[in-house]
């Protein structure tokens, strides 16, 4: 499948599908809940770098001209988690850059120009287990991105597109208190925040 945003796969330590008895945290679902936990720092220091490369010289000319669509994409990341106080508090950050471009784009109409995208996503986290009863994390994820002669479907002129900026935030907090064997008390925090603009190529 695809995730319309693509997540930093050095962040995520856990991930499961619920697929039926969803529970009510998760609000209205038409048949399945899809959950990533995010990686946290450690007593050690950890960390790594990725780069994957598919230049366009890797792909195969399509068989149609409608679909003769191709894409050079770069994408470097790094991740690196630790202790700031040994078993006491600790941090995680990451980075992801996605750079792609879409040449030799042919539709209806004739060429089409090149398009470029331009993402950049970091993410930070501080954990905290002040005492052994209480456990404490808040993340922040920002997500800019720059999409330049977008918007070009098959029947249209290069004249109608657009350069796309958008944004994308995610902030987290989240409070656990263990009282006795059984009973605990946990507070969430969400705050999402998307921003888009585009902008015409020609007035």
């Amino acid at each position: 499948g695809y995730l319309s945003t693509e997540v930093n796969e050095f962040d995520i330590a856990e991930f499961n599908v619920k697929r039926g008895a969803i529970t009510a945290e998760f609000g209205r679902s038409s048949g399945l809940v899809t959950n990533a936990v995010t990686r946290s720092g450690t007593n050690e220091f950890r960390g790594g770098v990725r780069f994957e490369a598919i230049p366009r010289s890797l792909i195969a000319d399509a068989e149609t001209p409608l679909a003769l669509e191709n894409t050079s994409r770069y994408v470097p990341a790094y991740a690196l988690g630790g202790p700031i106080l040994q078993n006491k508090l600790f941090f995680y950050t990451s980075g992801q850059f996605i750079w792609a471009t879409v040449s030799d784009r042919v539709n209806n109409v004739g060429a089409v120009p090149d398009s470029k995208t331009n993402t950049r996503e970091f993410f930070g986290k501080i954990t905290a287990a002040p005492v052994q009863s209480q456990f404490f994390n808040v993340g922040y994820r920002v997500r800019p991105n720059e999409v330049s002669y977008a918007g070009i479907g098959v029947n249209d002129a290069p004249e109608t597109a657009t350069d796309n900026e958008g944004t994308n935030r995610v902030a987290t907090a989240n409070w656990n208190w263990f009282f006795g064997q059984r009973n605990f008390l946990e507070t969430r925090y969400l705050r999402l925040d998307e921003e888009n603009d585009a902008v015409a190529r020609t007035d």
